[in-house]
């Protein structure tokens, strides 16, 4: 009978202990895929970044306005992600999803700010400050000549 009762301590104690690892195992996993997922979205936003660049850098510098917001709208559509480019002094003059015109001034973005200041790519993740609402991971992309910005964004799962 004694024999019986110490089996049954032992097998809740080594159960409550791989329940305990198990637990931990989850976390960690799920911390490391989330920063894994957040840095190939924000290769994939780059990557967005630069071909909006490449398909809108002549119609910057013609300063033609319609068409690079139709054109804004249609990459946006294609790369189903946000795109918006921003002149710098943090104009908005294109974006996929709103209206340039009613847009706040992007200058003190901190992803902005880094893209304009240093020539390199900025990212940073919104929350409620987002224009839209969501959660965002946002990369800033300054094309060669380090005038405007291209920016793009996707929204991330809660």
């Amino acid at each position: 009978m004694r024999s019986f009762r110490l089996l049954w301590q032992v097998f809740f104690g080594y159960l409550a202990v791989a329940a305990a690892l198990l637990v931990a195992l989850g976390l960690y996993a799920s911390l490391h895929a989330r920063q894994f997922y957040l840095a190939q979205k924000a290769a994939e936003l780059e990557a967005g970044a630069r071909l909006c660049e490449a398909q809108i850098g002549g119609l910057i510098q013609h300063a033609a306005t319609d068409e690079l917001q139709s054109a804004c709208e249609r990459l946006g559509r294609a790369l189903v992600m946000r795109i918006t480019v921003i002149l710098p002094s943090g104009q908005v003059i294109g974006d996929s999803a709103e209206n340039p015109a009613c847009m706040e001034n992007h200058r003190d973005r901190a992803e902005v700010r880094e893209a304009l200041g240093g020539g390199r790519v900025g990212a940073g993740l919104e929350g409620e400050e987002d224009d839209v609402g969501d959660h965002a991971l946002i990369v800033a992309h300054p094309d060669a000549a380090h005038l405007p910005v291209s920016e793009a964004r996707a929204t991330l799962p809660s």
